[in-house]
């Protein structure tokens, strides 16, 4: 990565291994815009993940700001997963190597950090939250996100993750921060800029997943750098846990990255 150059208008894959694994990303640097959106994935319908996978990638041709698409190694960990939120495998965490290489990829595309949004929904809202820890100084915009993802409806799912994520199942309960947000707030003592929306017509998103971060944090421990987190709730009854629009999701983008 040291000697490594970052190609400019043209859309591309990076992979970099670290200790055997891939870390990938979809790469479209335009050399007319200082601005840059990250993206991370939700579940893989049907799970079954052999190849990467990057979601919106249509969105790089679309959008005006340079785009980075991460997929997350762990869904390659079983073919029977769907999802992984980043949690790795024993105590490799995957998300934290992640952003770490991401964080030396926006370094040499030249764009400030003050300039980048990260953006998800559901999983990917969870990855693009924990992704603002390490990339300090970027906006997060997390749509219908995961909080806690011990509190997800899907119980099965969160057992499947957790069992071929580590040899002794018994090991996850050292890591809480790799499974909460309030957690990960507190070990690392920095809260990021976060953009929640939320629609109040998923039982999902409103009542296991937004009510509890909200009391947790009443009682977080933390003496950190803390930036504020705005709340926005929706009533789309049609929309369930599906996020906003993507006409409505790029326009917020842009105006919390100040593009025109």
């Amino acid at each position: 990565m040291d000697n490594y150059e970052i190609q400019n208008d043209r859309i591309y894959v990076l992979r970099v291994m670290k200790g055997g694994v891939p870390y990938e990303y979809l790469i479209n640097r335009r050399s007319d815009n200082d601005k840059l959106v990250v993206f991370n994935n939700g579940a893989v319908a049907e799970g079954d993940v052999t190849v990467p996978v990057f979601q919106r990638h249509s969105w790089a041709d679309i959008l005006k700001t340079s785009s980075v698409f991460c997929m997350d190694p762990t869904l390659y960990l079983n073919s029977f997963l769907q999802i992984g939120w980043g949690i790795g495998k024993n105590e490799d965490y995957y998300l934290e190597n992640s952003s770490l290489i991401l964080k030396k990829i926006i370094e040499k595309m030249g764009i400030c950090l003050e300039n980048t949004a990260i953006y998800g929904t559901s999983a990917g809202g969870y990855l693009s939250i924990i992704m603002g820890i390490y990339l300090k100084g970027a906006k997060v915009v997390a749509d219908n996100a995961q909080l806690d993802v011990r509190n997800w409806i899907y119980k099965e799912v969160l057992s499947s993750v957790i069992t071929f994520a580590f040899d002794n199942i018994g090991d996850a309960l050292n890591y809480k921060e790799r499974f909460s947000i309030i957690d990960a707030f507190e070990k690392h003592d920095y809260v990021p800029k976060i953009y929640m929306h939320v629609n109040l017509c998923s039982t999902a998103d409103n009542s296991t997943q937004l009510i509890p971060f909200l009391k947790n944090a009443e009682t977080m421990k933390y003496n950190g750098e803390y930036n504020d987190i705005e709340v926005f709730l929706h009533f789309e009854p049609d929309k369930g846990h599906n996020g906003i629009s993507m006409d409505d999701a790029i326009s917020f983008l842009y105006r919390i990255l100040n593009q025109n």
